[in-house]
């Protein structure tokens, strides 16, 4: 099945914390399942590595593929919405948003300014 477009890579920002950002993109990825217009999913699936423990770890590279089921400026303040909400638990969580070669990151609590840039940023994602 085809994706619709556009797409959006998401990145959380831990300072090479990869237990935190792993469960952090966990946490943004339940979040945003609920946001009607948009489709998550996982870059890669986590792979399961068996440590010698009873369980094993799940472990992958902890990042989002964000999909816009409708390229609009209310869909992107949607996401950016339910983005900041998410960051506003902690205001130290940076989430980086990338489209082709273009990237741009939204700090835990942005200003009026980097939200509009933000929602210009990710309609400008519909080629």
């Amino acid at each position: 099945m085809a994706r619709p477009s556009p797409s959006f890579r998401l990145d959380i920002l831990t300072d090479g914390n990869v237990i935190l950002r792993e469960r952090l993109t966990r946490s943004l990825r339940s979040e945003l399942r609920a946001v009607s217009g948009v489709d998550v999913e996982f870059v890669l699936p986590p792979q399961t590595v068996f440590d010698g423990s009873k369980s094993g770890a799940a472990i992958g590279e902890a990042a989002l593929w964000v999909f816009l089921t409708a390229a609009t400026r209310s869909t992107a303040r949607v996401l950016i919405e339910a983005i900041k909400a998410w960051s506003a638990r902690e205001r130290n969580r940076t989430v980086r948003i990338t489209s082709g070669d273009r990237t741009i990151e939204i700090p835990g609590s942005p200003d009026e300014v980097q939200e509009r840039i933000t929602a210009e940023f990710l309609e400008g994602g519909r080629s």
